[in-house]
């Protein structure tokens, strides 16, 4: 949750002194939470953990001044006011994203189907190993399902059940061209025809402007703020196929009253490496698909939060090895890591690595090549 603070004058011009005021904000909360309500809470720099019912609830301040002096910048004296990557993070992050919450709450009143439908789609893409923030942003997903609930959705009617939402999704990216065509998740009919027109004509006449997924929102007339970094093309492409291929199998095994299980299992011939990960690292192994449901703990303990090895593992994977594989893994947990190993790169003597992975080239050129030892980094692995 965001607590919005009102603008005053009296906020200091300096980050630094911004963020120790907003430290002594968080702790008077958390002493008036523990006092007033006997609410378990944990208090860091740059935000509040509220555990209530058996949730943790994550709070954080946000006031205007703190973007302005983000985007501040001295040029030859001259102040100017450019986004910057942490501005742009801390927009979105603060500003942009409880506005998306509002609005799907919103629409899940209107229609139920939108959060048990939004569970499966996310279910679908985990069992793919793409639902990360690296190929799959989770607000892109959510939108991509709310354009099916909303005036301008490609069917007459709405779906009813989860199921009929999922395979609408499943349709969607299987037979929409997000080459030429936006995605238009039109929230209270807010988006006017001009609107569209203006976006279907720069994806005709300027489509390298924009990202592999456009999503128009009333919000987001650049059609940017969430696609801009993920998914790539080289992702759209993939999802894309594997949308094609599980419409196909959960045909197939709905007319021959077959489960649909395997329309949740990753294709593992796809991955040149597979790492196989210890149940007892697993951090969530209630959400897997065969799992018994997980009991509650203690009621007034804090339980530990934003904390998981096989996350952190996979971060460091990509961190020290992103420049030679591609890696993915189930967040919700899988028992596996798929590593795609990518074309070998020749790698320069002096070029910095984070491991002992090259070997010399084997060509007739007289000058000295390296390329990935890939046996090494293999064993690196482990």
């Amino acid at each position: 949750g965001v607590i919005e603070i009102s603008a005053s004058g009296k906020w200091p011009d300096d980050l630094d002194a911004i963020a120790r005021l907003k430290a002594a904000f968080y702790i008077e909360l958390s002493n008036r939470l523990n006092k007033e309500h006997k609410i378990v809470n944990r208090v860091s720099s740059h935000y509040m953990d509220v555990y209530q019912d058996g949730y943790v609830f994550r709070l954080r301040l946000y006031c205007a001044p703190e973007v302005t002096l983000l985007k501040k910048q001295i040029q030859d004296g001259v102040v100017k006011f450019k986004n910057t990557r942490e501005s742009v993070s801390l927009q979105q992050d603060l500003v942009h994203l409880p506005l998306l919450h509002s609005a799907l709450h919103g629409l899940h009143q209107v229609s139920p189907v939108l959060g048990p439908g939004l569970c499966l789609v996310k279910r679908w893409l985990g069992s793919q190993l793409l639902l990360d923030p690296t190929y799959w942003p989770e607000p892109c997903v959510e939108l991509l399902g709310a354009s099916l609930l909303t005036p301008t959705a490609p069917y007459p009617t709405s779906p009813v059940t989860p199921q009929t939402f999922f395979l609408r999704f499943l349709a969607l990216l299987a037979t929409h061209n997000f080459v030429t065509d936006p995605v238009v998740v039109n929230f209270n009919g807010e988006l006017e025809r001009k609107d569209i027109l203006h976006i279907e004509a720069r994806l005709r006449n300027d489509r390298g402007t924009l990202p592999a997924l456009v999503l128009l929102t009333p919000w987001d007339p650049s059609a940017q703020i969430w696609s801009r970094n993920a998914p790539n093309i080289g992702t759209l492409v993939r999802t894309v196929r594997l949308a094609r291929a599980s419409l196909q199998l959960a045909e197939s095994h709905l007319i021959r009253g077959l489960s649909c299980r395997p329309i949740f299992e990753f294709p593992r011939a796809d991955f040149d490496v597979l790492i196989s990960l210890n149940k007892s690292c697993v951090a969530r192994p209630a959400q897997q698909q065969q799992s018994s449901v997980a009991q509650q703990g203690g009621k007034h303990i804090m339980p530990v939060v934003d904390f998981n090895p096989v996350t952190l593992f996979v971060q460091l994977l990509k961190e020290t090895y992103g420049d030679m594989a591609l890696f993915f893994y189930d967040v919700c947990d899988g028992l596996d890591i798929g590593v795609v190993i990518k074309p070998d790169p020749l790698l320069s003597d002096n070029k910095e690595m984070k491991f002992n992975c090259k070997r010399p080239a084997d060509d007739s050129s007289d000058k000295l090549s390296f390329v990935l030892n890939r046996r090494a980094m293999l064993e690196d692995f482990y």
